[in-house]
Formats: structure tokens, sequence, C-alpha cells
């Protein structure tokens, strides 16, 4: 039998015996078992654990968490009254699925748009907006944002772009989602000196976060690792140069997906790892709050051990984040009639097996710290 010691009982002792107890607390330890995936490795760089002057501290993690959905495929009525005390969506306004004009992707239909804003607002739902950063959209994101924040759009932090560091936009490859013209890290440091000055216009610093495109990696020499790696040392470095009044003011993104690849994945798209390093978290100054603005297992099938090894990752992942920081997970829901591994909600309204184990998760990854050493004697 497991001794669970909620928060409420923890609370009860300490009026009772008058202790000084850290209101800080350590989300459970999740046990390894066999699976797709390799046991995760990982290496935090938390400032708060550098600074700790005990080792049975715990490290409180921030509450608040992203889901991802794109605005394309949002749907009020199905997203309902599910997952509640959600604090961010993360979105964006172009529409993948729709031409392009003059080269450049459209933006979801206006009905879509006042839908979610009415949704966000009603469940008091704040939202990330991705900016849609190229070269040429600057004037028509700029009104189109504007016109959003008019019909009330609560939005409270931009994002600057998309995968910038994946190979496709450096090789300007156009038969690829999402590219549109050759970035590096340069130029993506030149669009943020117009971007970045009228976007702090629209929410000064001192009301939101603005968020710099980062990548997740491995400390392996595969071309992938490296390039990734590359994109973060050369983007800091240019950050420092030519924004060095906003080092401390900014925050950075990443997104990590683990587990089983799809049997049909999408060349050019985010990479699926077997196996995790969190010391890439070190790329970035120490100062530059982390957003998660996606994450995700991919899992085989919904059963009871893919589903643990789901939970996991998401611990693993949370634990490796600073107070500061704010975890995030891809995505809310998916309207397509075949099962997805990373959907919460199905497109009938209903939580998934995995929106079930993560809404489960949320109100239990914050066990105290005897409750973390009793499942551990266990």
């Amino acid at each position: 039998m497991k001794l669970v010691i909620t928060k409420t009982c923890l609370a009860m002792f300490v009026l009772l015996c008058g202790l000084d107890v850290a209101a800080n607390s350590e989300a459970f330890q999740s046990g390894t078992q066999d699976g797709p995936a390799s046991t995760i490795d990982i290496q935090t760089t938390s400032k708060d654990a550098k600074d700790s002057t005990s080792d049975t501290e715990s490290k409180a993690v921030s509450k608040d968490v992203i889901v991802n959905i794109p605005l394309e495929v949002f749907d009020a009525e199905a997203a309902g009254d599910n997952l509640s005390g959600i604090k961010y969506y993360r979105t964006f306004g172009v529409d993948f699925h729709k031409p392009k004009k003059d080269g450049l992707y459209q933006y979801v239909d206006d009905e879509l748009a006042d839908s979610f804003i009415e949704y966000t607002n009603k469940h008091k739902i704040e939202v990330i907006w991705t900016l849609y950063v190229t070269s040429r959209t600057l004037k028509q994101e700029l009104e189109y944002v504007q016109s959003l924040i008019k019909k009330k759009m609560n939005i409270v932090a931009f994002e600057y772009g998309g995968e910038f560091y994946l190979p496709k936009y450096a090789m300007v490859n156009k038969a690829k989602k999402g590219v549109i013209e050759k970035v590096t890290p340069s130029i993506y440091i030149d669009m943020l000196k117009e971007w970045l000055p009228t976007f702090t216009e629209v929410l000064p610093f001192s009301k939101g976060d603005h968020i710099i495109i980062g990548a997740s990696h491995g400390n392996t020499e595969s071309k992938s690792d490296q390039h990734r790696k590359q994109w973060n040392l050369d983007v800091v470095k240019l950050l420092k140069e030519q924004f060095p009044e906003h080092m401390d003011k900014l925050s950075w993104s990443f997104h990590l997906y683990k587990g089983s690849k799809p049997d049909k994945p999408k060349n050019g798209e985010e990479e699926i790892v077997g196996e995790v390093d969190f010391s890439f978290m070190k790329d970035f100054p120490e100062e530059m709050k982390i957003f998660v603005t996606e994450s995700g297992y991919y899992i085989d099938e919904f059963s009871d051990a893919q589903l643990e090894l789901a939970e996991a990752f998401w611990t693993e992942l949370y634990q490796a984040l600073r107070p500061t920081d704010v975890y995030g997970i891809h995505v809310l829901l998916n309207k397509t009639k075949r099962p997805n591994s990373l959907a919460l909600v199905d497109r009938e309204g209903e939580l998934t097996p995995v929106g079930k184990r993560f809404e489960a998760w949320l109100t239990s990854r914050d066990d105290s710290e005897e409750s973390k050493d009793e499942k551990k004697s266990d």
C-alpha cells in the first residue's frame, strides 16, 4: 500500500507541530520500464539547484502550463471544458491548409479567430502568440495582431517565429511547410532588429514576454545535433551584440519530442529523440526565462505501459525546468478521425487516453518530498 502525503495533509501537520516547512515541492519520481525509447539522461541547470543549501530542499517549478493549439484546427465545441486550469494557449494565425497568395501563407477565417477569442476569454486563458516572422510580413502581421487585440484577445507573450533552426530553412526548401525564404541565425537577428522594436511597442517588456527561438539538441556528432547547437550559439552571440540592453528581459523557447517515431514521419519537421540530454539548456544565458512551447511523447498504442512512458517524459522535462520557466505540451486537439498519439482531446470533445493521463498528471506532479521518498521505498 502506498502512502501519499498531499499538500493539504502536510499543511495540517505544519499547523499542529509548528514547523516551518518550505512551500516548494518536487514532482514525483517516475520509474523506467521497457519501451521503444531509451532511458532519459537528465542534466539540469537550475540556478536554484546550484544555490540550494540542502540536498533535501524541494524545487518548485511554475504551475503555469502551455497547451499548444494551432488556430487553424481549433474547435471551441470540441475543446469544451476539458483540462480546466490551463493558463496559456500557444497559437498562430496562418492557415497552412489554405493556398499561398504571392508566396505567403494566409490567415485563418475571421469566424474561427473570433471563436478562439471568445473561448479563451470565457475560460480565462492567456495567449502566447507565435508571430509570422519573415522579411515580408511585418506590416501585415502587425495589423492582424492589432485587430485581434482590438477584439479583446488576451495576448501576454510574443514568440518570434517558428522552428527556424530546422535545416529546411537554411536550405530554403519551399516544398516544406512554413518555408518562405532562407533563414539563418544572422538573417533571423536582422529580422528581429525590425520586429522586436515594433512588437515591444504593442506589448512592452513590463506587460509581457518576448520569446526568441532556440533549439533542443543532443551532444552527439550528428549533423542534426551540431546544426541545432550552432543555431543556439550563433543566436545568443548575435543577441548579445545587437540587444545587450534586453538580454535580461528576453525569453527563449524550445521544442522537444520523444518516443516512437510515426510510421510516416514528416520529413524536414521537428525531430523525435530516443534519448534526452538537457544540457542544451546551458546554451542560452541563465537570466533568460524558458518557455517550452511544444513537447510530446509519441506512443505506439494507448496501453498503460506506453502511457507510463509518456508520463515519465512529462515529469522529467517538467523537473528539468527552473522555477521561472514554463512547461508546455503539444497538442490540445486534432480533428482527424485517425488516432493521434499527442492529442489531449478528440474531435468528439472527449479526453483521449493521453488527455486523461495528462489531466491526472497535472494534479499529481507536485507530490511532496515525503511522498516522493515513500514511492522510492515502494
